[in-house]
């Protein structure tokens, strides 16, 4: 079994996708999403977030993705806060299941997500290309990612099998006087820092309704 990793979570497969992009499946209206299947429901952003791109991949010939950016960010284009929306399904070609990061959990309009939050002084650091993938990705699209951030990943199977996953990663920019001290990147906040869960979660419900 292959385990979900940041990779499947956050803007991944490096400089492939202009050779391999396919259109996405899923429809855009407004300030909705309308997935058909996989899982079959709207999700309903609140004004502010604005439908800022998506592109649809393969991941390392195992699996399909399809990604959908809505971004609330200024007149420049500055990233005030960010949802990404990933949907991914193995493909029949192998017999792996999902398995998700962190046993927390959560209910967003009757779906159970499992959940992790971070706190991250610097985004674009460290070693994994992922970040910077994304960077490059929203700017060609006149997007600018923030440095301080904190952020949630949420990870729904819409089937019992495993086989496929919808992912919801909410992003938002904080001041550098709202990290702790001494904070490193990317830290857990679930257990050290339960209040920045919380207030995450709720930022979440207040900006996202799922719809049948």
């Amino acid at each position: 079994m292959r385990t979900l990793k940041f990779i499947a979570a956050l803007a991944c497969v490096g400089g492939s996708l202009a050779q391999t992009a396919q259109a996405p499946e899923r429809i855009v209206v407004g300030h909705k999403l309308i997935s058909k299947s996989l899982p079959a429901a709207t999700l309903q952003f609140t004004e502010a977030f604005k439908h800022a791109a998506s592109r649809r991949f393969p991941v390392h010939g195992l699996a399909d993705a399809e990604q959908h950016f809505f971004a609330d960010a200024d007149a420049e284009g500055k990233i005030r806060r960010l949802f990404l929306i990933q949907f991914e399904r193995y493909l029949p070609s192998n017999n792996a299941t999902y398995q998700f990061p962190s046993p927390l959990t959560f209910d967003l309009n009757g779906r159970r997500f499992f959940h992790d939050t971070a706190l991250i002084p610097d985004f674009m650091a460290g070693t994994s290309s992922d970040p910077a993938n994304l960077k490059d990705y929203l700017e060609k699209a006149g997007y600018k990612l923030p440095k301080e951030v904190a952020r949630i990943r949420m990870y729904h199977a819409p089937a019992s099998d495993r086989r496929s996953v919808m992912i919801i990663v909410y992003v938002e920019a904080i001041t550098p006087s709202e990290l702790p001290r001494g904070i490193k990147n990317g830290i857990a906040a679930d257990e050290q820092f339960p209040e920045w869960s919380k207030r995450m979660i709720q930022h979440v419900r207040e900006n996202l309704t799922i719809l049948e």
